[in-house]
């Protein structure tokens, strides 16, 4: 490994173990256990600690006293009220940020909807994940509104082991449509059009939620406590994420 300061080691600490849980290598409530990241990645367990740390405040993670760091964990209602809230701050960023977007923002929007057609292409969902998170945001960060930037990035965090289970074909077309199409819209300023394609990628993926609950054996399944996860498997070549 680089030769890197303490902090900017924890950061790219941070930074693996968060696309590994946006790209569904890590699932919804497994354990991360301090010890095997450091020496997986061959770092300090300091390092590791303060990139728990960074996850928790993104809501990637949470840390349990006496029983370690796990993957962040939720119920259906759980996730419900998480999008709920989420569209309320979103929308409120969203009007602010379409009219900051800069020729530079929106060249930036096009090369990672061509970065999620190429990941599509080859087969990797994990990686059409971790840019279709990197896309939303490249549009919320335009507003310029700190506080409410980094409540998104929790609520988007809670989701994000969920974002990347429920996964099928039948929409690849649609979701590449829709990106295109937001893409366009935020081109043209058309605040109205970025924000109910925005609606439609929250409301199909809280549709996927509900459904999956009641999937067969080998899908997701509802713990005791209400919590839901899926039974690890073989990922399909066509898996697809919306927002």
């Amino acid at each position: 490994m680089v030769a890197m300061g303490a902090s900017s080691v924890s950061t790219w600490v941070a930074q693996v173990l968060r696309n590994e849980i946006l790209e569904g290598r890590m699932t919804a409530g497994e354990h991360i256990r301090q010890v095997e990241v450091a020496t997986r990645l061959n770092v300090s367990q300091s390092s590791v600690r303060e990139a728990f740390g960074q996850l928790q405040s993104d809501g990637l993670v949470i840390l349990l006293p006496r029983r370690g760091v796990r993957v962040a964990k939720f119920t259906i209602d759980d996730l419900r009220q998480i999008y709920q809230v989420r569209a309320v701050v979103e929308e409120l960023v969203l009007r602010a940020a379409i009219p900051k977007l800069s020729a530079e923002h929106i060249d930036r929007l096009d090369q990672l909807v061509a970065e999620m057609d190429d990941a599509l292409q080859a087969h990797d969902p994990g990686r059409f994940n971790r840019v279709n998170h990197e896309f939303h945001f490249v549009m919320l960060d335009a507003a310029g509104i700190a506080w409410a930037y980094q409540v998104l990035r929790i609520l988007w965090g809670a989701s994000a082991p969920y974002r990347a289970l429920f996964a099928t074909g039948a929409h690849l077309e649609a979701t590449e449509a829709d990106h295109r199409a937001m893409v366009d819209a935020c081109r043209r300023g058309a605040v109205e059009e970025v924000l109910a394609l925005q609606r439609g990628h929250r409301e199909r993926t809280i549709r996927r939620l509900e459904q999956a609950t009641a999937e067969p054996p080998g899908g997701v399944t509802r713990a005791p406590d209400g919590a839901i996860s899926r039974r690890r498997r073989v990922r399909t070549p066509d898996a697809r994420a919306d927002g």
